[in-house]
């Protein structure tokens, strides 16, 4: 008996080994197969993935595929922060793909490169430091039928206008820049972003303003201060018209602007000069800040209240401003209203009277 059991247990321990046996080869098999743990983009992708001077490269493949990324998504993600590779593509270019940070909420490119402080940068990393196609992509931002003017013309995406101003006009156009566009999209004069940028830049009314009279006007893009934070451009009155002293240096302006309540007080063109309205403010997004009779007189009789030799009741002004035979200004009685006839010496810091121009 005792041998039979001896056998039968020898038996049942020579088939657990053989089981066993069979158990170990089959894992032995199977590690075979297995892929080796991933420590880099060349475990998954070819060798020169990440290399621009391959032919390998990522940017090469994907522009084969036209730009298109949905094979990226399935393991970076769908915003290509991550996924189930755990590897953001954002990490080396937070502005590709296009086709998601692009079209955002934020308002395509524009939105973006509003959203941090236009890093032209980013731009030329990848269509070359001309913007006309670089090492990485050879699409040019400057004949894609957006960088151009109306005409057509190639401008660059550093222009003035390229931001704030008229976008179609020309990059030589140098009073384009100013709004209407403003930074943020804005087109209401209402909008202090806005303004009377084209009140004082167009022929109209008066003397043309430099954009130099309020403001530090950069020469390239990315000068300091050009573009901070708040994307509000500062006020700062560093030309001469602004500041300009009259009545033999008695009346000195002491320009400033209120941001809060959006208005300029102390200019000399806007009544700080002999026999002006001293205390006139205007309101730089308001309604008939140009009125006549703002700046000197009343809005019903423009001459000026005090130092006038004819007085406040005269409405003849073309009988004394005049230059060159043509008046400053004249009444029509017929209408009752004023107009301004020389623009190019109103608010041009010189009196014109009896048929010469000089200080006053």
């Amino acid at each position: 008996m005792r041998s039979s059991r001896s056998l039968l247990r020898l038996s049942a321990l020579g088939v657990g080994m053989v089981l066993a046996l069979f158990a170990l080869g089959g894992c032995s098999e199977l590690s075979d197969d297995l892929p080796p743990a991933s420590s880099g983009p060349g475990d998954v992708h070819p060798e020169g993935w990440v290399d621009e001077s391959s032919s390998s490269f990522h940017g090469a493949y994907l522009k084969t595929k036209n730009w298109e990324t949905q094979e990226c998504r399935s393991c970076h993600g769908a915003l290509y922060d991550g996924g189930t590779s755990q590897v953001s593509c954002l990490s080396c270019h937070s502005a590709f793909p296009h086709s998601v940070v692009f079209t955002s909420s934020a308002g395509y490119h524009p939105g973006y490169l509003q959203a941090n402080l236009y890093p032209l940068t980013e731009c030329q990393s990848c269509h070359g430091t001309g913007y006309q196609g670089g090492a990485r992509v050879d699409v040019s931002c400057t004949t894609s039928g957006c960088h151009v003017d109306a005409a057509g013309t190639v401008k660059t995406p550093e222009a003035c206008n390229t931001c704030h101003g008229v976008f179609t006009a020309p990059e030589s156009d140098l009073l384009s820049p100013a709004p209407p566009k403003s930074v943020a999209g804005g087109t209401a004069t209402s909008d202090p972003r806005v303004g009377a940028h084209q009140a004082h830049l167009r022929a109209g009314l008066g003397k043309v303003v430099k954009c130099q009279e309020c403001h530090s006007v950069p020469t390239a893009w990315d000068d300091a201060n050009h573009i901070t934070s708040d994307l509000r451009a500062e006020v700062l009155f560093n030309d001469t018209l602004a500041n300009l002293a009259t009545n033999n240096g008695a009346v000195v302006p002491s320009p400033a602007y209120n941001a809060t309540t959006n208005q300029c007080s102390s200019v000399y063109c806007h009544g700080t000069f002999k026999s002006g309205n001293l205390s006139n403010a205007p309101t730089w997004n308001g309604t008939d800040q140009a009125a006549c009779g703002t700046c000197h007189g009343t809005l019903s009789n423009p001459a000026p209240t005090s130092g006038h030799p004819q007085g406040a009741s005269s409405l003849n002004c073309q009988n004394c401003h005049i230059t060159s035979g043509i008046p400053i200004a004249q009444y029509s009685s017929g209408s009752g209203t004023w107009s301004i006839v020389d623009t190019a010496r109103h608010v041009n810091g010189k009196l014109s009277l009896f048929g010469t121009e000089a200080a006053y």
